[in-house]
This record gives C-alpha cells, structure tokens and sequence, in this order.
C-alpha cells in the first residue's frame, strides 16, 4: 500500500515556513494511506487542525494534487487521542 506523508518541519528554508503559516494556522503533519487521512496535532501554540479544518484539508488538498473527496478523515489531538472528522461539504 502506497503512504505519503507531509512534514511541515522538514520544509526547506524559512521562506517556506513563513508561507506556511500564512496560510494554515494550524501545525500538524498528515498521511495518506489508502483513503484514509491521518492527521496530527504538532501543538505548538497555534490553532488545533480541527479548529481550522477547511484550511488543513485545503493543504492536504494542495499537496496531494488532487480532490480528496471520499477519503475518511481521522485526527490526533495534543493528548494523543485519535477521532474522527466528519465533514459536511467538500474541499476545496
């Protein structure tokens, strides 16, 4: 099974950290596994990816270069506790 994973920290350059931030005001780290999204809290003071959901699945979006539409969507809080983020419309 093909993975893909983003890691905001390994992003060269400051540049790129910069225009990350301006863009999602969450930190977080995500993978792809089949048609599921895993998500993760990075807690580093900014917003929770749940409390900006639809700029984090814009991202997720953006890097995976296509509609993630029908993909099931899970999440890792700062506590380390998984759930599930139900979506109502569609990204994008």
């Amino acid at each position: 099974m093909n993975e893909i994973t983003y890691r905001p920290d390994e992003e060269a350059g400051f540049s790129a950290i910069l225009r990350r931030q301006a863009e999602t005001h969450a930190d977080f780290t995500y993978s792809l596994s089949g048609n599921v999204i895993s998500i993760v809290d990075l807690n580093l003071g900014n917003r929770s990816p749940t409390n900006d959901i639809e700029s984090v699945l814009r991202k997720i979006e953006h890097y995976h270069q296509g509609s993630i539409v029908g993909f099931n969507n899970m999440y890792r809080d700062s506590e380390g506790v998984w759930d599930i983020i139900a979506r109502n419309r569609a990204a994008g």
